[in-house]
C-alpha cells in the first residue's frame, strides 16, 4: 500500500507536467470553444488546474454527485498557474492531515454512491431502450433461426 509520502511525491511529480501543458495555453485562444455547446479552453484549463485540490477535499467529507460544480474561466495563463499551486497545496496538506493510518479507512461516508447504480429498464433514455431492444431481437432471431434449420430437415435427409 502506498503511503502519503509517496503519493505526495507523484502529486509533485504530476503536477510539474500538468505546470509545462498550462504553461503553453495561448493566452489570446483562452475564450475558444471546439464546439458552441463545449467549454471554453480557459474552462477546461481551469478545471484542470483545480483537480488536485478538490479531489483532496472531496475525500474528506460527504459528496452528493448531484451537486452542481462551478465553473470559472481563466482570465489569463498566470491565473491558471497560480490556482494550480494552490490547488496542490490544499491537495498536500490535506493528504498530510489524513496520515498513513487514514489511506487504510475506506471512504464510505459519501452521501449517494460516487457510480450510479444501473437505471431500471423503464427509466432509460429512449435510444438506450431501442437498443436494448434491438439486442434482444437479434439474440431472438439467432436462437429461432438454429431451430428453424434443425426443423426442416426431415428423418431422410443424409447428415452433412
Amino acid at each position: 500500500m502506498a503511503t502519503i509520502e509517496e503519493l505526495i511525491q507523484e502529486l509533485e511529480q504530476e503536477t510539474h507536467a500538468t505546470r509545462r501543458v498550462l504553461e503553453r495555453i495561448p493566452e489570446d485562444h483562452l475564450e475558444w470553444r471546439p464546439h458552441p455547446k463545449s467549454q471554453s479552453l480557459g474552462q477546461l484549463a481551469m478545471h484542470v488546474a483545480t483537480i488536485p485540490g478538490t479531489l483532496a477535499e472531496v475525500s474528506t467529507r460527504p459528496f452528493d454527485v448531484g451537486t452542481p460544480i462551478p465553473r470559472p474561466s481563466a482570465e489569463s495563463v498566470d491565473q491558471l498557474l497560480d490556482t494550480l499551486s494552490r490547488s496542490v497545496a490544499q491537495a498536500t496538506q490535506i493528504l498530510r492531515s489524513i496520515g498513513d493510518r487514514g489511506l487504510a479507512v475506506p471512504p464510505n461516508h459519501h452521501a449517494q454512491p460516487l457510480v450510479p447504480s444501473p437505471r431500471p429498464a423503464d427509466r432509460l433514455p429512449p435510444a438506450a431502450r431501442r437498443a436494448s431492444a434491438g439486442r434482444v431481437r437479434r439474440q431472438r432471431r439467432r436462437e429461432d433461426g438454429a431451430g428453424l434449420k434443425q426443423d426442416r430437415r426431415s428423418a431422410d435427409d443424409p447428415i452433412e
